[in-house]
């Protein structure tokens, strides 16, 4: 499936899918991975332990919001 304006002219020419997950990578490498050393910096007492925590929270958090956007895109461009 392809991506097209209203004058006909592709905007996206490769598979609809391919597009989400390229976004979803941009948004988990640039996001998550950038904010380490801001963290690390501003606790009180950065153990591994807590970092653990902070990170699989983090990405517990990430997963549910791209699981409910995907679900709703899902339900609302689905043909039933």
């Amino acid at each position: 499936g392809s991506l097209t304006d209203n004058k006909g002219v592709d905007v996206f020419a490769g598979d609809i899918s391919s597009l989400f997950q390229g976004i979803a990578a941009i948004f988990f490498c640039y996001v998550s991975h950038q904010m380490v050393f801001p963290l690390v910096s501003d606790l009180r007492s950065p153990t591994k332990k807590r970092l653990s925590k902070i990170f699989f929270r983090s990405h517990l958090t990430l997963l549910g919001v791209y699981l409910g956007v995907g679900i709703f895109v899902y339900l609302l461009l689905s043909e039933h």
